[in-house]
């Protein structure tokens, strides 16, 4: 699948595996899923433990779970890591200042197709996210179509408040309805929402031919930006994908991932595959 590649190293996944050793900070490549008699433990340790948690669960499961950073800022939410860095960049990178972070939630068998499972699960886990030291806050969304979006809509402030910010993807544009590669559309979705939001919203990491190959029809006016990105990645029926928006308070950049189930051998031995 040709992808297109990290638009900004720093906000981007991409990064974080590139520099999860470093500065004195050691985090974890993937987070483990523990299953024990009805329960299971999702245990992370990254920059954003939140993200690498989601990650672990929507593909233990096949779930399609978008992903938003808050706008985070200051010295309380970032911090600088060198070990980012591909050629010396004096005070380094700066990341998302987490670290551990551990959820238990109950795991029943029909885990995979129950909506009410995933929800449940999400909200457990964002609940004991939100109640730990890492930065930001989220909450659990049902969109449009029905699927879940995890979404950062707290900050700390300089001043160590906790303060409310509007998701980027609520903002309202407008774009003529027309049929369109995805590719275009999804490029148009992120111009519009440069204009509205005065921030940066670039592309990060894209499966160029599905988008490249799809025909889908899309528009709106004065609607959240997320309805038509919603509208545009339920029409590409070549693979399911998500979202993940990464970012700071001044820019994001917007990934767009296929959906994948974990698969394990007598051995335990996991694989996974891309859900279509």
């Amino acid at each position: 699948m040709l992808l297109r590649t990290c638009g900004l190293m720093l906000l981007t996944g991409c990064a974080i595996a590139a520099g999860a050793q470093g500065s004195g900070r050691h985090y974890m490549d993937r987070a483990n899923i523990l299953h024990n008699q009805g329960l299971a433990t999702v245990d992370a340790n990254d920059p954003r433990p939140l993200l690498q948690a989601v990650t672990a669960v929507r593909e233990e499961y096949g779930w399609a779970v978008d992903y938003e950073d808050p706008p985070y800022s200051g010295t309380v939410d970032l911090v600088r890591d060198s070990s980012m860095c591909r050629q010396p960049c004096g005070k380094g990178f700066l990341i998302p200042a987490g670290g551990a972070f551990q959820s238990t939630y109950p795991e029943g068998p029909d885990m995979w197709s129950s909506a009410n499972a995933e929800l449940q699960t999400l909200e457990k886990i964002v609940s004991d996210y939100n109640a730990t030291q890492n930065p930001g806050k989220f909450v659990v969304r049902e969109q449009a179509d029905g699927s879940y979006a995890v979404i950062g809509d707290y900050v700390e402030n300089s001043a160590g408040a906790e303060v409310s910010v509007p998701p980027i993807l609520d903002i309202p544009i407008s774009l003529p309805s027309s049929t369109r590669s995805a590719a275009v559309t999804t490029d148009l979705i992120l111009d519009a929402l440069n204009k509205a939001s005065g921030t940066v919203v670039g592309s990060g990491i894209w499966p160029l031919n599905a988008l490249a190959q799809s025909q889908v029809t899309v528009g709106g006016s004065n609607v959240p930006a997320r309805d038509l990105l919603l509208q545009t990645i339920d029409q590409i029926k070549s693979v399911k994908l998500v979202w993940e928006l990464l970012g700071d308070s001044s820019s994001f950049y917007l990934s767009l991932l296929p959906v994948q189930k974990a698969h394990y051998d007598a051995f335990g031995r996991k694989t996974t595959t891309i859900v279509h």
